[in-house]
């Protein structure tokens, strides 16, 4: 069972996207994706080191990320739960140093799949 949990653990997130930057097609893993923000029609894809623009809406990156790994924790915010360092009221902070929102709606929800995702994945 060990060594099943350990694969599971490791191919969380590998599935691939494609996202754009500067006009050009990259592929990413959803793994490496930290949050998804909402900027009007468009949304941005944060990962540690780059950010990429999608014309993708996030009820549709809702759709396509892994509900394990992600959760719209705010009308604009798309967070990976592996990259969630600490919560505190109504403030994720990430282990990039960054702050997302999450909506007073959503926190008690939020809460538990945050300690769900700690206990399974981490």
């Amino acid at each position: 069972f060990e060594a099943v949990d350990a694969v599971r653990k490791r191919m969380l997130g590998t599935d691939e996207l494609h996202v754009y930057c500067d006009g050009k097609s990259h592929t990413i893993l959803q793994k490496d994706i930290c949050y998804i923000l909402a900027e009007s029609a468009e949304t941005m894809i944060y990962t540690k080191k780059y950010e990429f623009r999608s014309e993708v809406p996030l009820k549709k990156w809702e759709e396509v990320l892994d509900n394990r790994l992600f959760f719209r924790c705010h009308k604009e915010y798309i967070v990976n739960l592996g990259a969630v360092r600490t919560i505190e009221k109504e403030v994720v902070h990430l282990t990039t140093g960054e702050k997302i929102l999450v909506s007073s709606r959503k926190k008690n929800d939020f809460e538990k799949k945050y300690m769900e995702f700690d206990t399974k994945y981490c």
